[in-house]
């Protein structure tokens, strides 16, 4: 529960989530034209309750949980490289939030 789906492409992301120990940092990619599953990076910050967005090629991850509390750590998935890298923080700290792109800006509600 509490992960986020995006879709990169034709790819769909599964990102994140939790259970009622720990959240959970692993990303899995599935592929339609494959009908396959496969794991890439884990991102840095484990994250229950992620805000997710893609933006300009690239998934956004926002805010969430990491078990203890809120985040306002952001972090940026590139799927040619295969990495997560932190990017700037949020204003305030947030969990369960939804995540969108409008005229080239992520907006975290």
């Amino acid at each position: 529960r509490g992960l986020a789906v995006a879709c990169l492409g034709g790819p769909l992301y599964a990102i994140g989530g939790l259970d009622d120990r720990s959240c959970f940092g692993a990303v899995e990619r599935y592929d339609p034209q494959s009908d396959t599953w496969s794991f890439v990076a884990s991102m840095n910050i484990p994250r229950g309750g992620v805000g997710v967005a893609v933006l300009k090629g690239h998934l956004y991850a926002c805010g969430g949980n990491d078990n203890s509390a809120s985040l306002d750590s952001c972090e940026r998935y590139d799927p040619h490289l295969n990495k997560w890298t932190l990017v700037a923080r949020m204003n305030r700290r947030r969990a369960g939030a939804g995540a969108t792109t409008l005229n080239e800006h992520i907006y975290v509600l």
